[in-house]
Parts: C-alpha cells; structure tokens; sequence
C-alpha cells in the first residue's frame, strides 16, 4: 500500500524541511493505517531522508518519483524508500533502499546483529526479502524491473562484520552500500530509473495486491526442495540449517518456533524434515499430533519415500532428530509432560513448533513447560518468532485484532502504536464483520453459503450431539440454536459412535449420505455439506475456507471490561475431558490457576476459527455485552 508518494523534486524540496515531510508521513500513516509512530523512528525519517535526497541528483527533466514507507502485505513490514523510473531499455523500473541509521553493528549469531539494545537479520537480506515478495507475491514480476539494496549512510567501518565472507552471497545479491559509497550508489540509482517518467511503474505500486500462495496440499505434493520461503521463515530456516550442518551429535539441541495461524510454521517443518532425511540422511521423525491432519498429509505424500517419516508423538523412540508440528497436543497416553519428560532422555536434536498462546486440554503442555524439560535434559535452546500470515489475504492486521480485542494485548509493537479499530478493514481486501443481531449473522451466512461452497460457520462446543433417531428426511435433530435458526453438529465419527454406543438401531435410522459424511471428514471440508451442519473447532482444524463464520455462545461474556469464561457451560462431555476443575490440587498444575489455563485454552480456539476464512470473517457473541464489545471493535 502506498503511503507517501511524491515526484523526485517536491521530494528534494521538502526534504530541506524534515520535520514537514516528517508530519506528512506520520500523517498518512494514522489516516491509512491507524499506525502511531513512535519519536525514535520519527527521527530516522528526519535524519536519513535528507541523506537519501542528496543521492537523488536534481535536474529539470526528472520525471521519477519516490514512494516511502511502502507497505508490504502478510507482514507489518514497510519498504524505507522507493525511486521509480524507467530502465535503459524503457521498462517501467524500482530501486529499493533499506535504510538504516545503524554505526557501531556486532555479530551475535549468523544473520543476527545487535546495534544498540535492538536486534536484527542483515539489512541487504531484508532488501532481497522484499524484492522477492513485490516480484513473486504482488505479480510484478516481468512487469517491472526491480533492484534493491540497502544503505547505512552512518556507516564508516569497513571491516564490519555485515561485510564478512560468508554474506557475500547476499551481498552480490543486493549490495550494501555504506557513508564511503555515497557517488557510486547515486549513480547505480540514476542509471536503473535514468530519470524517466515513473507514472507507469508507480501504477503498480498503487494496484498492487497480494496473490495467495499455492495452498499447502499443492505444495506437499511437490518437490520439498522447492518450497521458498520468505521473510522471518527464511532467516529461521537459514539459521537451524548451519546448527544442523555443523551438529556435534554429541551435542543436545531443541529450537522452539512460534507464528501466528498461518504464518508458515508447517512448511518450514517439512522443509526440514526434506534437509534431515533426503539430503543429511539423518534418522529421524516428523510428528504431527492431529490424527486427522496427519493422514491428510500421508495420503498427499503417498508417492513420495517422506511419508514414512511422518507419525504421532506418543513414540519418539531413538532418532537422531524429531521435527514436532502443533507441539502443544503431543500429550501421548499420560500428559504432556510426561511424554516430553520421557522421550527428551532419548533425542539429541529437536524442532518444536507451537505458539505462546497454544495449550491443549488439562493433559497438555505449554512452550514454556518444553523449554524447561528441554533445559533439564541438558538441551542447548534456541527460540524463533515467525512474523509473517499467509492466510485471510495475507491481511495481518485480523491477527493483530484478534490479540488486541480477545487477549488484550497491547498495540505497541516496537516503536510502533497500532489502533487497531481505524486499521481493520480500512484499505484490504479482506474483511471482518460483525453484526448487531443474531438473524442477521445467519441470513447472511445462509446467503453467501449459497453463492459460494466455500463457506462454513463453526462454534465452541457449548451443546452436545443429538443421537437419537433420525427425523423423517433422515438427519440428526438441531441441538444448537443461534438467534430463530438450528443448527446441526457436523455428523463425524465421534457422533456415529456416540449414537451406535446409545442406540445401534437408531444408527439404522440416518441416511446413506449422513453415514458417508460420518465416516469421511473430506466431505465436510471439501465438499458441499448440507447448510445447516455446523463444525466444532476439532472439525476444521488444518483447513480453510473462503469465508469462515463464528459464533461464540455465552461460555464467554463481558463484564467490567474483561472477557469473562464460564466452564459449567460448556457441555459436559468437554468439561470432563478437556478442562481443569476450579479446585484442582493435581500435581502437574504447578501452582497455575485452574481458570486461566482454561480461558487461555478456549480463546486460543476462537483465535484458530476466525484465522479460517481467505477471503471474510464473520462473528457473532451470544452475550450482548460482548457481542457489542466485538462489534465496536470492527471499524
């Protein structure tokens, strides 16, 4: 998204005035994004863009223009600074600047440096990251001739550690050019943009929108090798990759990686697991919790040797390595602890994933028990956050609502203040709705399911199944009511068990179609369930759709500004399986308080359901208060 756009000489012109062209930015800033800029990055506009405007050399006949703080969709990142113009053989054309301010820079690990209290990957592999995505992820590609690089104008050390041998390839690739090389980057910038007209090149900046990835079933069926990643999950990979080439197996390692729903985490796990078995030819294991989606992977995976790396975590046995997807429900047959505990005296080299809001039901287990068990085995530990979503359109700021409205988290991120209510769906194509009365959240969803298959509405399991007879049209009764409407619990395994365990000839009574959608899960995800099934959390979990709707029922409400838990609400089945008692004395609760842990759990699994739709989001609260507390929250 274009935040700051003006032709080279306004630029050169205001930038003799810093604090004016600083107050436009910050402007453009709150009116398109709801984005408060702290004063420590207000000064770095004031200090480096007059810099910048002395390499721009001025001439009458300069047609170019200049883009800043270009946004860049699936993250919060914004490209610095932007020159466009033609190139020599008069394609429209970009040159990317990364700037930095950075003088004195340390070597803390490959890829990392600390400048001040602050920590960093290199500034030349940032510029390359975002080259990648304008090209590959916004369609620019073949449209537009595109260089980046990055430049430090503070920078005077020669012998920096971000010039070091081992960066030469991301050097070559977008060269980093220091206070000592000031004429020789002017002129590569002249000679890319030749001071043509930049109207055209600007045009794709301006409709520039990012294209979704392949889905992830398409991907796993390719060669492993050839996922790209990018961004954070790139500099993750990067990094374990050299502990994994240069590994003592004498050492112990577990690298802890979290991201948000969507941000990636499963393709760099099998990127990984491609490293470790096809290339190392290392023993080892990909767990992957979820019975269901587990399958689903080995069943798109039949064809390739991978798949008979892939299990469930109950068994880690004596590999060398295991790679853990959705960490937190690797509960074997005790606890999480105790699985952990036990198979952590066997392997030398683990990667977990799981975020700092996962937690299962009271058998499972935190990133911070992991870390600890981790320790305690004698584990070197390293811990990794992937910032990027690659789901609901790339559109991160549904995340960042997410964790400001149900977690209460706060908005500032680093030197940056988000408001979220002005960000959300103001300039995306995605989009989040909310809705005043609970017939119109169901008319609509009846009415887009309709025009589109791809549309599902779910809940939190507040009622159980229905496992009587079946009506006379051969279906289950509706046993959960939103506003005047049904709704019917997608018929799975779970609910043909249940009814053949209370009554086997009541099973007799349900259609041949219902008992096919009980027996097969793909047919409520990719097929076209009738209107009125409903899933629970469990049911859509790995999957996602175009347009998601989620009802909450009064197991959450709000109250003094708090958004309120209540177990004895949920149906009885799920409170004795899933959920701590109030009272709990048990041993493993280590003095955590029973309701956090639970309201933690539950929350998490609203978080999942509203990260399901690509294309809208659409909620609901059956308590007033919080209804109105969600609803006031979506701008």
């Amino acid at each position: 998204m274009v935040i700051y756009d003006a032709s080279v000489q306004d630029f050169i012109n205001t930038s003799k005035y810093p604090r004016k062209l600083v107050a436009e930015i910050n402007s453009n800033l709150i009116k398109k994004f709801g984005i408060k800029v702290g004063k420590s990055e207000q000064n770095s506009w004031a200090n480096s863009l007059p810099r910048v405007a002395n390499l721009l050399l001025e001439s009458e006949h300069d047609h170019r223009r200049i883009l800043i703080e270009f946004n860049i969709p699936t993250s919060k990142k914004r490209i610095d600074f932007i020159i466009l113009g033609k190139n020599k053989k008069g394609i429209p054309s970009a040159w990317l600047l990364e700037l930095k301010q950075w003088s004195d820079v340390t070597e803390e690990e490959y890829n990392s440096f600390r400048v001040g209290r602050y920590v960093d990957s290199h500034p030349s592999e940032q510029a390359i990251d975002y080259k990648f995505r304008l090209d590959h992820e916004m369609g620019m590609n073949g449209k537009i001739d595109i260089k980046s690089s990055a430049y430090l104008h503070n920078l005077t050390d020669t012998h920096s550690p971000l010039f070091k041998g081992e960066y030469y390839d991301i050097l070559n690739r977008a060269k980093l050019y220091s206070s000592l090389d000031e004429s020789e980057l002017s002129k590569a910038i002249e000679k890319q943009t030749i001071i043509k007209n930049g109207d055209q090149a600007f045009e794709f900046f301006k409709n520039a929108k990012w294209m979704p990835t392949k889905k992830f079933k398409e991907l796993v069926m390719e060669d492993f090798n050839s996922l790209t990643l990018v961004g954070s999950q790139k500099i993750i990979y990067e990094k374990i990759e050299r502990y994994i080439r240069k590994w003592d197996k004498k050492e112990k390692m577990t690298f802890l990686i979290s991201g948000d729903p969507g941000s990636g985490k499963t393709i760099i796990a099998f990127k990984l697991m491609h490293l470790f078995v096809s290339e190392l030819e290392l023993s080892m294991q990909m767990m992957i919790p979820g019975q269901e989606v587990r399958a689903a992977f080995k069943e798109n995976l039949a064809s390739n040797a991978l798949s008979q790396n892939i299990s469930g975590a109950t068994m880690w046995k004596n590999y060398d390595a295991v790679v853990i997807d959705e960490a937190h429900k690797a509960i074997g047959r005790d606890s999480g602890n105790i699985n952990y505990s036990r198979n952590y005296e066997k392997i030398k080299f683990a990667i977990i994933f799981i975020d700092d809001d996962q937690v299962i039901n009271k058998k499972g287990i935190t990133k911070d028990e992991i870390k600890d068990i981790a320790i305690e085995h004698g584990h070197f530990v390293r811990e990794y956050k992937i910032h990027e979503n690659f789901r609901n359109l790339g559109e991160r700021s549904l995340l960042d609502w997410i964790d400001h409205t149900f977690y209460m988290k706060s908005t500032i991120s680093g030197d940056i203040e988000y408001e979220q209510k002005m960000y959300i769906n103001k300039n995306q194509e995605y989009k989040l709705r909310g809705y005043n009365h609970a017939n119109k959240f169901t008319d609509r969803y009846f009415n887009l399911r309709s025009k589109n298959p791809s549309t599902r509405i779910a809940s939190l399991w507040s009622n159980g199944y229905y496992t009587g007879p079946a009506n006379e049209n051969g279906m289950p009764k509706a046993t959960l009511k939103i506003g005047d409407v049904g709704f019917i619990w997608n018929p799975n395994q779970s609910w043909a068990d249940e009814v053949k365990k209370n009554n086997l000839e009541n099973f007799s009574t349900y259609s041949k179609k219902i008992k096919k959608y009980s027996s097969d899960r793909k047919l409520f995800l990719t097929g076209k369930p009738h209107k009125s099934f409903i899933a629970y959390f469990n049911h859509i979990q790995g999957y996602e759709f175009e347009n998601i709707f989620v009802y909450i029922p009064n197991v959450f409400t709000f109250n003094n500004g708090e958004i309120v838990f209540h177990r004895e609400r949920l149906a009885k089945e799920v409170i004795i399986s899933q959920t701590w008692a109030p009272n709990s004395k048990a041993k493993n609760l280590k003095g955590r308080d029973p309701y956090k842990l639970n309201r933690r759990y539950f929350l998490n699994r609203i978080k999942v359901m509203l990260t399901r739709g690509t294309k809208s989001t659409h909620v609901f609260a059956q308590d007033e208060n919080l209804n109105k507390y969600i609803k006031e929250k979506i701008a």
